[in-house]
């Protein structure tokens, strides 16, 4: 008897239970209703940051070396060998420098833009003596007058030239067979460059090789072709001179023309080694470059502030200041700053109640943010909260 008592007891309890949370998970309708309506809307806002603002165009640039090639193979006999490489790549050049020794001949450099075309000696004049004159002087081998004739102090002049390089320049017999003979220069022995020093950038022979190759090609005379200087290399020129230091070109997209204008600052960094080059903006071009894909670019010219080291070589990446604030302002999201009918501007600033409009004039804007300045003065503040959405 008592063992079905218990029973029962327990089983009046499951039912009861049962009941409850029956009860506890139903509700009317008019409940469910209210529960599937949308929640009232939250104000989202932001704070009011007192920063420095710099609207920046960030870009890439490529950053080149104009070269220039020296010493053509056709100024050489057939079968000339070279005998002594003199140079080597990134040694700087300097004016009056030999460079090679071919066939046991000397291969000199002079600082000027006018091209030796002729061999040149004793009693000539002409546009290429007066460079030579000056080049010489300069170069430390004074010849007295810049006149254009190859006169006695002239020959003075480049007799010690060649002396100090260990060379005799080569006789040349005069027009007038009671004159002394005079000497000259081959075409085949000097270079004139447009500036110098310079840097070589690549010596594309070495002793040893034929600068080009005897008439008809012909074999050795021990008929054994392995025993044949080799020919320089396929290029028709055997050194290769930078003139001048690095350059860079810069282009910026038709968006960013109204943030860059001549007067802005750069910076020109070097990813590879996190160098710094600073530069001003001197020039942006009025007429865009169209690309292939229909992209439109305007060239930028940028004046480095010192000269751009030979490592930044390469493409680099630039930054532009396009605008910038005069230290720190008040600032807020753009998303804050509303326009009235009238063209005004406003936030809205939050409050434990109703936001209330707060009018401001914009000014910088960068990375998400814009400078406001409120008509009343003290209507914002840093750390106020403005309404974003």
């Amino acid at each position: 008897m008592k063992a079905r008592t218990i029973v029962v007891a327990i089983v009046v309890v499951g039912v009861t239970g049962s009941g409850w949370l029956v009860a506890s998970r139903t509700k009317s309708p008019k409940q469910v209703l209210a529960d599937a309506k949308p929640p009232k809307p939250s104000v989202l806002t932001e704070r009011v940051t007192l920063q420095a603002l710099t609207s920046s165009v960030i870009g890439r640039a490529d950053v080149t070396i104009p070269e220039v090639p020296i010493v053509d193979r056709t100024k050489f006999a057939a079968g000339a060998v070279v005998t002594d490489v003199a140079i080597a790549a990134k040694q700087r050049l300097a004016n009056g420098a030999r460079i090679l020794e071919v066939s046991d001949r000397p291969v000199f450099v002079l600082e000027g833009i006018f091209p030796l075309w002729r061999d040149i000696k004793t009693g000539d004049r002409g546009r290429d003596v007066k460079e030579l004159q000056v080049a010489l002087t300069n170069a430390g081998f004074p010849t007295g007058t810049t006149n254009g004739l190859f006169d006695y102090n002239t020959q003075v002049a480049v007799q010690r030239w060649y002396r100090t390089a260990g060379y005799e320049p080569t006789v040349a017999a005069q027009a007038d067979p009671l004159q002394p003979a005079g000497i000259a220069i081959p075409r085949s022995e000097l270079e004139f460059v447009a500036q110098l020093p310079a840097r070589v950038l690549t010596v594309a022979t070495k002793v040893g090789d034929l600068v080009a190759p005897a008439s008809g090609g012909a074999a050795p005379a021990s008929g054994d072709p392995a025993s044949a200087p080799a020919i320089a290399a396929a290029s028709t020129t055997l050194v290769t001179l930078a003139a001048g230091g690095p350059r860079i070109a810069f282009v910026i997209a038709d968006t960013d023309r109204a943030l860059v204008h001549a007067g802005s600052t750069a910076t020109i960094l070097n990813e590879q080694s996190n160098a710094t080059v600073t530069a001003t903006v001197t020039a942006v071009a009025s007429t865009g470059v169209k690309a292939p894909d229909g992209t439109t670019t305007y060239p930028v010219t940028l004046a480095p502030n010192k000269p751009i080291p030979a490592d930044f070589v390469g493409n680099v990446r630039v930054t532009v200041v396009g605008a910038a604030t005069t230290g720190k302002v008040l600032s807020v999201p753009i998303a804050a700053v509303q326009s009235a009918r009238d063209g005004s501007t406003f936030v809205a600033k939050a409050t434990n109640s109703t936001p209330v409009t707060v009018a401001v004039v914009v000014g910088v804007s960068a990375d998400g943010a814009v400078e406001v300045t409120p008509k009343s003065p003290d209507a914002l503040h840093d750390g106020d909260r403005v309404v974003v959405g």
